[in-house]
């Protein structure tokens, strides 16, 4: 297993702040037809080999076009356009990656041009890419060097080859953007965020119609402007941000009372509030009946005042786990007071409830037409903070049923998350409960599988197309001691009904509260040593 470690772009310190089986392309309206003068005849279009069938089908044989095979007695052509040239009719967006277990962020545009010609400057990397990405960025680029571009067949050669071949970058069409991929910014932008601008984002391979200036009739010859159709339709996309551990209690509380309530987000803010889902796992209750916050407690009994629920508005959150296991600290009570405070507030949460059928039941949500369901239960317990019939709290752990509930919800065309609330270590490695349990969820047919109980950061896999985080560590929780001031914040990314990708935030814990972004050299280290103790071997598995 390798790792790509250049910094090719002076190693920005994280990757781009908002600043998808393949699916069809997002189809607009009906094309509409050529106008014609009184004394023309059909437009004459000469297509290009080049174009892609279904980029040529909007015009072959549609009224008021007629197709040629000789270019010279073309009025018009239908060809990759130059930026600012012609009458866009269609476009695909591409996207630069790589493998995942990759550190390198982005890429200046001009490096990677360097790479596609084979300057070298650019040393022995090499480009993989499809048929229509070697023949359109060809026109755009100018040839690619001999040996620094291979076109590749199909998707599963694509990720293979990214794999097994050191440093190595791929350029894929969006709609077949997977998992074992990083997605990686050019020039700063990132087709995964939302907001783009397609017009400045260099990796958009343009069709559309160029006049044939040797035409006779060319300048009598005019068309409306068509609607474009486009692999890329941030209608169909939705980002959900998961996080680890919660605990606005003892030093971070302290904090909180002296700085502000929202002081412990105010770095990270971006990253929480512009996922479309973000989730928080609040292990505490908060209650009325919560003592004042110090800095220090005899015994490890914790709770929030229920004023702290503005540090959850601030940040953004939609859904909160419930599978903590200090949640029945100050009784069953301080807990149901917790509930109705997030009813009050229009809370989604799940991994625990009045019983154990609530804690276990799915939270399920739609967003961008995207269905994302939310499992979560307890592993390690203590045993009695376990819901039961007479008492709420987190659900206990059933994995028969929390595999047919995964299943069910797969059938039903669900993009899965399950979470756990599992054994904390204090290594990079998971033990073997944990690497049992996790991957019994993503082998069932979870698409996510993530630890909420780390509170120092762990490694992480992938099954496949499967991916598992054995444990992010804190979000707000005071521990400063080394290797648990260290968080990861997971952003994964769906796309019409399947996940596609996830980019890693990683923060450094300040003041005993507040994590603001690692610098380059701090998110290199970490990424190095959490992708080192992983276990990839599972990364071709169906």
């Amino acid at each position: 297993m390798w790792l790509w470690v250049g910094c090719l772009t002076g190693c920005a310190p994280q990757p781009g702040e908002p600043l998808s089986a393949p699916t069809e392309p997002v189809v607009a309206a009906p094309l509409p037809a050529a106008t014609e003068s009184a004394e023309t005849s059909p437009l004459r279009v000469w297509v290009d080999a080049q174009t892609p069938p279904e980029v040529s089908a909007l015009l072959v044989g549609k009224p008021g076009f007629e197709t040629t095979t000789a270019a010279g007695e073309a009025d018009a052509m239908l060809t990759v356009l130059p930026r600012g040239e012609g009458v866009e009719i269609a476009n695909r967006v591409f996207a630069l990656t790589a493998a995942f277990p990759t550190i390198a962020d982005e890429l200046a545009l001009e490096a990677l041009k360097d790479i596609w010609r084979g300057s070298a400057s650019s040393g022995e990397t090499v480009i993989f890419t499809t048929e229509e990405g070697l023949l359109a960025f060809n026109q755009i680029w100018g040839e690619a060097g001999p040996s620094s571009v291979q076109q590749v067949d199909g998707q599963e050669e694509m990720i293979s080859m990214l794999w097994e071949t050191s440093g190595s970058l791929g350029l894929v069409p969006f709609e077949a953007l997977d998992p074992r991929l990083k997605v990686l910014a050019v020039d700063g932008m990132n087709p995964l965020d939302k907001g783009l601008n397609s017009e400045a984002y260099p990796l958009v391979i343009r069709y559309g119609l160029l006049e044939n200036p040797g035409a006779a009739r060319s300048a009598q010859v005019t068309w409306p402007q068509p609607p474009v159709i486009t692999n890329r339709d941030e209608n169909r996309l939705t980002s959900v941000l998961l996080t680890g551990t919660t605990a606005l209690s003892r030093t971070t509380a302290f904090v909180m009372e002296e700085k502000g309530i929202t002081y412990p987000a105010r770095d990270i803010r971006k990253w929480l509030t512009s996922a479309d889902i973000t989730h928080i796992s609040n292990e505490v209750p908060l209650f009325t009946g919560c003592p004042p916050a110090v800095p220090l407690r005899e015994e490890a009994r914790f709770c929030s005042d229920p004023r702290y629920i503005e540090l959850l508005e601030y940040s953004g959150v939609d859904v909160i786990e419930l599978t903590g296991n200090h949640l029945l600290d100050w009784g069953p009570e301080a807990f149901l007071d917790t509930l109705a405070l997030y009813d009050e507030k229009g809370y989604a949460y799940y991994g625990g409830g009045i019983n154990p059928q609530a804690g276990r039941e799915p939270l399920l949500l739609e967003e961008n037409g995207n269905k994302i369901a939310f499992l979560g239960c307890n592993a390690v317990g203590p045993q009695q903070v376990w819901a039961t019939d007479t008492q709420p709290g987190p659900a206990e752990c059933n994995l028969d049923e929390m595999e047919s509930e995964i299943r069910r919800l797969k059938n039903e065309g669900y993009v899965v998350i399950a979470t756990f609330q599992h054994f904390e270590l204090d290594e990079y490695k998971p033990q073997s409960s944990q690497r049992i349990d996790f991957q019994r969820a993503a082998r069932a047919g979870a698409d996510i599988v993530s630890g909420s109980q780390a509170h120092s950061p762990q490694s992480m896999t992938l099954i496949g197309r499967r991916f598992i985080h054995y444990g992010l560590g804190n979000l707000f929780f005071d521990q400063m001691f080394a290797g648990y001031d260290r968080e990861f914040l997971d952003l994964h990314f769906v796309y019409d009904g399947r996940y596609i990708s996830t980019r890693l935030y990683t923060a450094r814990l300040e003041d005993a509260a507040r994590p603001r972004p690692m610098t380059s050299k701090e998110r290199s280290e970490l990424l190095s040593a959490v992708f080192q103790a992983a276990d990839w071997s599972f990364y071709a598995e169906e």
